[in-house]
């Protein structure tokens, strides 16, 4: 039978989101803005729950009305208040409400104290009903259902326990609940405690001792009963998740198997580049072409290019990431040994900015990075003359990176236009910006300037 629930509060949005939430779990609501309204639907209509508002419009505030009710029917209340001053809470206490809830309170707190004064309320029915009952519910369910005192005894426990643990109902009555806890994971107990001393009910996950010695995993859910504000007993459920756990551990062990397959991948594929880089470097040595040593070194310093990008993934924490800012400050330096001759001085500025990029942009970034600065280093200071080459890599407001690369050197012919051009390093440029979606942009006044943006 749906449970019936009749709501108590004069702040109508208030009302009505307490409202949405308990429809939502499965509840059929009653509302009423005041005491007096409050009783007489309770009367009428034998909610199975009241939520209650202490203070409430009208002669009859909710304390007063909670005390009529009862007179009338037996139906367990939880107090909802922003108002937390001692008079008002002793006065609530004469009333015997199942729990006092605070303004602002989240959605959880209150659907498990809904739940937990439902089964209580039930519970004590039963009990005074017929004792028998009672021990049929308990003795059916298969988590473990246990009271604890202050001190941690166990006062009552679901003969469920042996089924789980191993030990009997009697072997377990009267022993602390800590004993059966592994020593590990005692702390985590701690805290709950700490958490169900100031009001809350608390969840956590350890390791329960079992009758063989060995252990499982349980989820426990705890609440405490308040007496004096203080606890007087707590209601465990206890379930098994060892299963659960195991499919974690399965997937947990899966993906660092993975990552270690993907650090040893990008590990391969960077010393098969750098293979072929120092392969290129050795050809050089021996090939008195100066064409073919040009694309030789070009050619090797792409492949560095990508090697140095797998080498930045490999020791990176996050595997799929690496950050473009560091890897400019490495790649530039190994272009400009290779490139820069030794009567020039060619001055690099740099303004980086943090920029996280994953292997589908990183790859084609470096390729242009490459691309631009050996292009600078080549032509944009013939004669030996100096200057200045600046890389400038930022955020956009609009979500985009910006990587700029600038020289101030001779620049472009005056009929130089990049669409026409028949050189393989922009021809590889103007591929890798369509491939990353991004936008190209020149200018070749005062030396050349080249704009890469794109979003991630």
């Amino acid at each position: 039978m749906e449970k019936k629930i009749l709501i108590v509060e004069d702040e109508a949005l208030t009302s009505m989101e307490i409202e949405a939430y308990l429809e939502l779990w499965g509840y059929s609501t009653l509302v009423a803005p005041a005491g007096e309204e409050a009783i007489q639907l309770a009367l009428e209509h034998n909610p199975h729950l009241i939520l209650m508002d202490i203070v409430l419009k009208g002669e009859i505030d909710g304390i007063n009305a909670v005390e009529k009710i009862k007179e009338a029917i037996d139906v367990p209340v939880i107090y909802l208040s922003a108002y937390n001053d001692e008079m008002n809470q002793n006065r609530a206490k004469s009333t015997l409400p199942h729990h006092f809830l605070a303004k602002p309170f989240n959605k959880q707190e209150l659907k498990f104290t809904i739940e937990m004064a439902l089964i209580k309320h039930e519970m004590e029915k039963k009990v005074r009903a017929s004792e028998k009952h009672y021990r049929i519910l308990a003795d059916n369910v298969t988590d473990i259902i246990s009271v604890h005192d202050p001190t941690g005894l166990i006062t009552y426990i679901s003969p469920s326990c042996e089924n789980i643990t191993g030990y009997t109902v009697e072997e377990c009555i009267g022993k602390n609940g800590y004993d059966f806890i592994h020593p590990q994971d005692l702390d985590v107990l701690k805290k709950a405690q700490q958490i169900l001393r100031s009001g809350d009910s608390y969840s956590a996950e350890f390791r329960l001792r079992k009758k063989d010695g060995s252990y499982l995993w349980v989820e426990t859910n705890g609440k405490g009963i308040f007496k004096n504000d203080s606890v007087k007993e707590t209601i465990v459920v206890t379930r098994n998740i060892s299963q659960r756990k195991s499919i974690e551990e399965k997937l947990k062990k899966s993906l660092e198997d993975n990552k270690m397959l993907l650090r040893e991948i990008n590990h391969r594929v960077k010393n098969d580049l750098m293979l072929i880089s120092s392969l290129m470097n050795l050809q050089c040595k021996h090939t008195q072409n100066q064409e073919a040593i040009d694309i030789l070194q070009e050619t090797r310093s792409r492949a560095y290019s990508m090697a140095l990008v797998h080498q930045m993934i490999y020791k990176s924490s996050k595997l799929e990431y690496m950050n473009f800012e560091d890897y400019i400050g490495y790649v530039t330096t190994e272009l400009f040994r290779v490139y820069q001759k030794e009567d020039q001085i060619i001055k690099l500025k740099m303004d980086l900015e943090e920029v996280l990029l994953d292997v589908n942009f990183s790859i084609p970034l470096a390729l242009i990075l490459n691309e631009l600065v050996v292009n600078a280093l080549k032509h944009a200071f013939p004669d030996l003359r100096n200057g200045n080459i600046k890389i400038n890599l930022h955020k956009t407001p609009d979500g985009h990176v910006s990587l700029e690369v600038a020289d101030d050197g001779v620049g472009a012919p005056s009929d130089f236009s990049i669409d026409n051009t028949d050189s393989f390093g922009f021809e590889i440029i103007k591929s890798l910006v369509i491939q990353i979606k991004g936008s190209l942009e020149t200018n070749f006044e005062n030396g050349t300037k080249v704009i890469i943006k794109f979003k991630i």
